[in-house]
């Protein structure tokens, strides 16, 4: 993944936990995973791969200093966590209540996520 593109992601996924105008993606993703801080969750794989493909530092990407202790623990098995990520976007798409585009937006992260754990 390239580094224009990682970036993009990253700030995607925090325009969406602070607008209002994104937060029904993150609701309806809260909703269907049982997990209140997904996106929190989907941000700590694509930090690993910042600084693992010596991007730049977390500072650089504007790291959230309450997620340091969940990003430790993520990086004692980086690939099962985002193996795990998958498969809790894997089902979270299957379900019928989910919006066309947040249905997408899941797709996409599904892909991504995929890429990175290989």
């Amino acid at each position: 993944m390239d580094k224009d593109c990682l970036h993009t992601q990253i700030f995607c996924l925090k325009e969406i936990k602070g607008n209002p105008c994104k937060e029904s993606f993150a609701i309806e993703l809260m909703k269907v995973t049982g997990y209140v801080n997904i996106i929190d969750l989907l941000l700590l794989p694509l930090y690993y791969t910042w600084e693992q493909l010596n991007y730049g530092t977390l500072d650089e990407v504007k790291f959230e200093p309450y997620l340091k202790k969940a990003y430790l623990r993520f990086l004692q098995s980086a690939k099962g966590y985002t193996l795990q990520i998958v498969m809790i976007l894997k089902q979270a798409v299957l379900k019928e209540a989910l919006s066309t585009e947040t249905r997408s937006i899941i797709e996409a992260l599904i892909k991504t996520y995929s890429t990175l754990n290989k």
